[in-house]
């Protein structure tokens, strides 16, 4: 097709060696705080003192259950329990609960009593009203990334198209929701603003339990997955601004109709 990706492309995400989702995933689910960079001072060589982390156990396990969330690790209707969690990441019952608050306050869960909580059900009509406001956020973003990116940013981009390509040959359902997510927020990251990606992450965390079912039920052979990917790749080389973004307003139609077709499925087998 003409919208797929290259051979060349492909060629040089395979030579890059990129790493799998399954690796990605395991760096994040580190709960380990990342190093402090260690001052030099002679106060500091004194004590021989390093700088502390502000980073608590809570927002490691915050971080560690919205990448779960978005990558659709959980299913929808699925209740976690504060002590499973805890006992998962070894670690009491109080960093659990206060990270399950945070995401119930971001509506990507729902609080249920008994130390629980569960991953959100959509109805059509949650999907359509989220299908809209992906629109307008995530078609703003890529207008600000369009004309900001430079030659090595395009490149790293069509490097996760081609690796989501290779995952849709290989019919890896989760590898290509994974590589999806990323060529998704690294590019509304291009955008240079501090405010849009949040606000597109918060809208991904109700749609992720989804997306890898969705992803399970669609044939991305043959390019078909990459589609208008490849589509918005030309466009920002030509830095055609409005094609940009139309081809990102395609691809989340798209995700949404194949979002609303799960439901369709599961009403028909209840």
């Amino acid at each position: 097709m003409s919208a797929a990706l290259s051979t060349a492309e492909i060629g040089l995400a395979k030579a890059r060696k990129l790493p799998s989702p399954r690796t990605r995933t395991a760096e994040a689910a580190s709960l380990e705080p990342a190093p402090a960079r260690r001052v030099h001072s002679p106060l500091a060589a004194q004590l021989d003192a390093s700088p502390i982390t502000i980073e608590t156990v809570q927002d490691r396990i915050y971080r560690q259950l919205r990448v779960w969330l978005m990558e659709g690790r959980f299913h929808p209707g699925q209740r976690l329990k504060i002590q499973e969690l805890a006992t998962l990441f070894g670690t009491s019952s109080q960093p659990v609960r206060e990270a399950i608050r945070q995401l119930v306050a971001e509506r990507a869960l729902e609080a249920l009593p008994n130390r629980s909580a569960r991953i959100p059900a959509l109805t059509p009509e949650a999907i359509e009203d989220l299908r809209r406001v992906r629109l307008a956020v995530e078609g703003l973003a890529v207008e600000m990334a369009a004309s900001r990116l430079g030659g090595a940013d395009i490149k790293a981009l069509a490097e996760l198209v081609a690796a989501g390509a290779e995952a849709d040959e290989n019919g890896d359902a989760q590898a290509s929701v994974a590589h999806n997510q990323a060529f998704h927020l690294r590019l509304y990251a291009l955008s240079g603003s501090t405010v849009l990606p949040p606000i597109i992450e918060r809208l991904w965390l109700q749609v992720g339990p989804y997306l890898r079912r969705s992803a399970e039920g669609f044939d991305g052979r043959a390019g078909r997955g990459v589609t208008f990917h490849a589509a918005l790749l030309r466009a920002l080389r030509r830095r055609d601004v409005a094609a940009a973004r139309r081809a990102i307003e395609q691809d989340i139609d798209r995700s949404c109709a194949l979002l609303q077709a799960c439901l369709r499925d599961e009403d028909q087998a209840a």
